[in-house]
């Protein structure tokens, strides 16, 4: 969306963030609501996709992540794949709202209790300064407003500057995060459950190495929140 798309958004009466027709309650209209890629049919441990309904794909019954589950209910692909890198390359605040809110409607209806808190994937500082904002945080922000939840974004650092995961094949995305983050705080100062939230997933390779950090200081139970799962496309 452009600029005087933005404004025009702005300005009353409600009109769809896509295609400014109105729109009543959110922030699509339905027929823009219709054509996003999800909610997905996907394993509820890794979030690749799946032919029907099932706790677990057949690697993840063999080969599980680290983490606990995943939450993941859009493909990357139009729009949201546009959404997210209007977020995160041109620091679109508008989108990442709606994005939150896509994330929010399946944490709503879940059954069982939601983490204690919400931990947002951390950008190298520099990396940070350079794009003036982490697109995690605005994520994870609005979720912690919306599911009434603590956001602890002084827990856990990237303190290691290495090329952005987008630029990487699988492989050098394993070996670009092992070890690249750890704690900012003591052991048994976390929560037991928390969940860590992103943009997208691709490979898993971040997660993975945030949530092994996560639960060599104890956190007993790692969620992933993330709007859109990849297949080979950008992402973490």
């Amino acid at each position: 969306m452009g600029l005087a798309g933005l404004l025009a958004w702005l300005q009353g009466p409600p009109r769809c963030y896509l295609c400014l027709g109105r729109c009543g309650k959110g922030m699509l209209c339905p027929v823009c609501r219709d054509s996003l890629p999800g909610p997905r049919v996907a394993c509820q441990r890794c979030g690749r996709p799946l032919a029907r309904p099932a706790p677990a794909c057949g690697t993840c019954l063999s080969r599980p992540p680290p983490y606990d589950s995943l939450c993941c209910p859009m493909e990357y692909r139009f729009p949201v794949d546009q959404l997210i890198q209007a977020l995160k390359f041109n620091a679109d605040l508008v989108a990442g709202g709606l994005l939150a809110s896509l994330l929010v409607e399946p944490l709503v209806d879940r059954n069982g209790p939601l983490p204690q808190a919400i931990l947002p994937i951390p950008l190298h500082p520099r990396r940070q300064r350079s794009r003036g904002f982490n697109q995690s945080s605005e994520i994870a922000r609005h979720l912690g407003k919306a599911l009434c939840l603590p956001v602890l974004e002084d827990c856990l650092e990237r303190w290691r500057h290495d090329p952005p995961q987008s630029s990487l094949t699988a492989l050098q995305r394993r070996r670009n995060v092992n070890g690249a983050y750890r704690l900012r705080t003591r052991k048994g100062r976390l929560p037991e459950s928390v969940a860590l939230v992103d943009d997208v997933v691709t490979t898993g390779s971040t997660v993975d190495a945030a949530t092994r950090v996560l639960k060599s200081a104890g956190v007993r139970r790692v969620e992933v929140w993330a709007v859109a799962r990849a297949m080979g496309a950008p992402g973490t």
